[in-house]
């Protein structure tokens, strides 16, 4: 593998490009090249983008999408304020699982 960029993570780009060939869908230079591009982007959490496609048998590279929960004033303790909780630990149950 060559002309790899700094910053990339060599272990988990490796572990990437071998799970594609356990798949029998090779990687492409034009593949490649885009999703270095996308990582780049990502540079913060490109080993986590890398490894969640993996766990989860994805052919493809995906960055994590923000959470948009609405940010209107909840009483405490109202089905609501309830409900808004139980979604943050379910929420942090997926991302630390």
């Amino acid at each position: 593998m060559k002309d790899l960029p700094q910053w990339l993570n060599k272990k988990s780009w490796t572990e990437w490009i071998q799970f594609r060939k356990e798949l029998r869908k090779p990687l492409k230079p034009t593949t490649i090249k885009l999703q270095l591009k996308m990582l780049e982007q990502h540079k913060e959490n490109h080993i986590e983008i890398i490894e969640t496609s993996i766990q989860n048998g994805w052919q493809g590279l995906f960055a994590k999408k923000a959470r948009c929960y609405p940010q209107k004033e909840v009483e405490v303790g109202s089905i609501e304020w309830q409900m808004q909780q139980q979604r943050e630990v379910i929420d942090v149950t997926i991302e630390n699982s």
